[in-house]
């Protein structure tokens, strides 16, 4: 019945691969791209996330998870994540607004440069500078800050797309597919006046990183939206020899209009911007 559902849910592009099983599906039309697309243009949803870190030379990791509003109408999200790591745990709560970042842990106010403050500011835009990458254009793939980058890489989805099968999501029919995002394409795939900008932004990030593609699992509803993406990626970090395994998976629901509270008041919050910019100058960040 579950496959019956998926394949006759309207206006999902299954006719060029059929019911079955594993499959590649036509070039012609992209169902990953294509609803990366679609989900872009909804005013908001909801996401929930996983991450997992695991360190080279070590078998422990570090993990997260968390819940977060996305408006898209006013470029506005808000984040609850968690973190636990070395026996500690962390709950974080963020907030941005276009690309100003808003955070707040139990930590928070406990620190001399907040001077007692409950919320911290960072203008991405001056720490993207620092790192040699437009934050306007582009995100570190690995970001979780804003789950909305996480959809648009999916438009840079190039080669072969695998249909997996038919799998149900939350109560909610879907199509599960394997594809790859092209980094070096995601220029190409956003609006024409973004496009200089995110090829600068694309190359440095790929300088810092070393990843120039990405293999995805994307889960596909009837109505063209994702519902699902994950993936595993290999990084280097700050500190860290060798690559870190970074495993990510992220849920879209309730696509719709979204209410948000107000951003923290000034009076509450720390502006960090420099503080952060000069410190990530003096790291090596990328692969040695």
């Amino acid at each position: 019945m579950l496959a019956v559902l998926v394949c006759a849910a309207p206006g999902l592009v299954l006719a060029l691969s059929g019911c079955g099983g594993s499959a590649a599906v036509s070039s012609a039309v992209d169902p990953v791209a294509q609803a990366a697309q679609v989900s872009e243009m909804a005013p908001g949803f909801k996401v929930s996330l996983t991450e997992e870190v695991t360190f080279p030379g070590t078998s422990e990791a570090a993990t997260g998870s968390g819940t977060g509003v996305i408006d898209q109408r006013d470029h506005r999200g808000a984040m609850r994540i968690q973190t636990h790591a070395e026996g500690h745990s962390l709950t974080t709560e963020a907030q941005f607004s276009d690309l100003a970042l808003y955070t707040h842990s139990s930590s928070t106010h406990k620190s001399s440069l907040t001077h007692g403050r409950s919320w911290i500011k960072v203008d991405l835009r001056s720490v993207g500078a620092a790192l040699g990458v437009n934050l306007s254009a582009v995100w570190s793939p690995a970001s979780s800050s804003d789950p909305r980058q996480l959809l648009s890489y999916l438009k840079a989805t190039s080669g072969k797309v695998t249909r997996i099968g038919a799998e149900p999501l939350q109560g909610v029919p879907t199509t599960h597919y394997r594809a790859t995002i092209d980094y070096d394409q995601y220029a190409h795939r956003v609006a024409p006046a973004q496009r200089a900008t995110a090829s600068q932004s694309i190359a440095a990030l790929e300088r810092l990183t070393g990843v120039h593609s990405q293999l995805v699992d994307v889960w596909v509803d009837g109505r063209r939206r994702v519902r699902q993406e994950e993936f595993t990626l290999r990084q280097c970090l700050p500190g860290v020899a060798g690559r870190s395994q970074i495993h990510i998976k992220m849920d879209f629901f309730d696509f719709g209009i979204q209410a948000l509270s107000a951003p923290p008041p000034s009076n509450e919050v720390a502006d960090l911007t420099s503080y952060v910019s000069e410190k990530l100058k003096l790291i090596k960040l990328g692969c040695q």
